[in-house]
C-alpha cells in the first residue's frame, strides 16, 4: 500500500484535518514494517478529533497516536486519550518530525519507577 492510498483511508474515516491524516498514514506505513505489531487498524475518534492506530503486540492491544514534533502537547488531551482508549494496554505517541524520523514514546498514567 502506498502513501496516497493510505492517506485516503484516513480521510474516509471522517477526519477533516489533513495534517492528522498525513501523520496517521506516515505512522501506519512505518508500523507495517514492524513485525511485532499485528492486526494494525486505522482509527478515528470524532469526539476527540483523534486519528490513531490500533493493533496487537504480544497479545496486548496497543495504540499509536501520531503527533507533529512542532506542535505542543497538551497533558489534558493525553489524559482524555487515555480515558477513551481503555481497551489498549499500551499507548504510544508517534512523534513525527520534518526529516521523516518517527520517535515512539510510551505514555502511562502517573509516575513510573524503573
Amino acid at each position: 500500500m502506498n502513501f496516497v492510498d493510505t492517506l485516503r483511508d484516513f480521510q474516509v474515516l471522517g477526519s477533516k484535518d489533513q495534517v492528522k491524516c498525513a501523520l496517521g498514514a506516515r505512522v501506519f506505513l512505518d508500523l507495517q514494517c514492524d513485525r511485532r505489531v499485528t492486526n494494525l487498524e486505522k482509527c478515528y475518534n470524532s469526539d476527540l478529533n483523534l486519528v490513531y492506530l490500533q493493533g496487537q503486540r504480544d497479545d496486548a492491544f496497543v495504540a499509536f497516536i501520531p503527533v507533529l514534533s512542532s506542535q505542543p502537547l497538551n497533558l489534558l488531551d493525553i489524559e482524555n486519550i487515555q480515558k477513551c482508549l481503555t481497551k489498549c494496554t499500551c499507548i504510544s505517541l508517534a512523534i513525527c518530525d520534518t526529516s521523516s524520523n518517527i520517535l515512539y514514546y510510551q505514555i502511562s498514567s502517573g509516575i513510573i519507577k524503573k
